[in-house]
């Protein structure tokens, strides 16, 4: 492989107590081939997220409840790409660690921040098409704009405390290259890293419990629809209704969403979880290029929301049309 020459050449040996792997991955053509993913990213993720976020503010039929939770999660990728991706290019084009302090720490804690809220807010949107699904009747009187905003200010407010409390303590960060962040070794890290687990956790058990509740919804529909005879559906024109089926397109759109969200952050995780059982001298020797992968597939998340909102979702896709021929004309 390489010596510690390179490490030199990159600035990285000195970066933390012990010399870091080469960083052959950083070299032509990978890092070009990295600030090209970044780019795409960022283009593809911030004009998305905002079209989603013009449409719903500027229709007005599209500004429910449950869109107001989408627009949260897309103000969330926004920011991770806005505070990612610069620093990532800074560190790519210089080939030298970060400083761990003034600016660069600032962005790196709001890019933390951000990204952890973007988990939190799932378990408000799970919730949200459970009650629109299965009971709809109530969902109005349920799920009112008051406490979307408190469903949207705890997860948020969840997230700082999770990612801020360890600056109390000062100081402990060094940069990790193959993360492209700010790494804090500090006391406050297992009670921080505790926080983590469980925002992860909670987050995907209340997904899980209301698409199962939403399948039991939907299978009940299905099987009410197979107890009429095909004669006696024609005869009295029984099908299911349209605004069900406009439900549970909705709930299919959330549904893609959380599972691209797991897809993408899912390499990530993996190596967050073998870092902290082998510790960053082991691990990054033999999985730096795979830490590296996880970080950039991470941000796949950020531009597939509005994919998946154009695909699935017509009200989405038609209001932003309209806005366009609106503004051409």
């Amino acid at each position: 492989m390489a010596s510690n020459s390179t490490n030199d050449s990159f600035g990285l040996a000195n970066s933390t107590a012990f010399d870091w792997e080469p960083f052959y991955y950083a070299d032509p053509p990978y890092r070009e081939l990295q600030m090209v993913w970044l780019a795409a990213c960022t283009v593809l993720g911030v004009c998305g997220n905002m079209a989603l976020l013009i449409t719903v503010s500027c229709v007005q039929e599209l500004r429910t409840p449950g869109n107001a939770l989408l627009c949260a999660l897309a103000v969330a990728d926004i920011f991770q790409l806005v505070t990612k991706v610069p620093m990532a290019v800074v560190f790519l084009h210089d080939g030298e660690p970060l400083a761990c302090d003034g600016v660069f720490f600032i962005i790196d804690t709001v890019y933390l921040t951000m990204a952890q809220f973007s988990i939190n807010i799932i378990a408000p949107i799970s919730i949200d098409r459970y009650w629109y699904i299965c009971s709809p009747l109530k969902y109005s009187d349920t799920m009112t704009s008051a406490r979307i905003a408190l469903l949207i200010g705890l997860s948020f407010l969840l997230a700082m405390v999770t990612m801020v409390h360890p600056l109390l303590e000062g100081g402990n960060n060094y940069f990790h290259p193959p993360y492209i962040l700010c790494k804090y070794l500090g006391p406050a890290r297992k009670s921080r890293q505790a926080m983590i687990n469980v925002c992860i956790l909670v987050p995907m058990i209340t997904m899980v419990f209301c698409y199962y509740k939403i399948w039991g919804e939907l299978k009940r529909r299905q099987k009410r629809h197979n107890k009429i005879s095909p004669v006696t559906r024609k005869r009295i024109g029984y099908q299911i209704s349209p605004e069900f089926r406009a439900r549970m397109r909705s709930a299919t759109m959330v549904l893609l969403i959380v599972a691209a969200y797991v897809v993408s952050w899912a390499p990530y995780f993996a190596a967050v979880i073998r870092s902290n059982a082998l510790g960053d001298e082991v691990s990054t020797t033999t999985d730096g290029p795979w830490q590296r992968f996880a970080v950039l597939f991470s941000l796949l998340s950020t531009f597939s929301n509005p994919i998946i909102y154009a695909y699935r979702n017509p009200q989405l896709r038609n209001g932003f049309f309209r806005l366009v021929r609106r503004r051409m004309l």
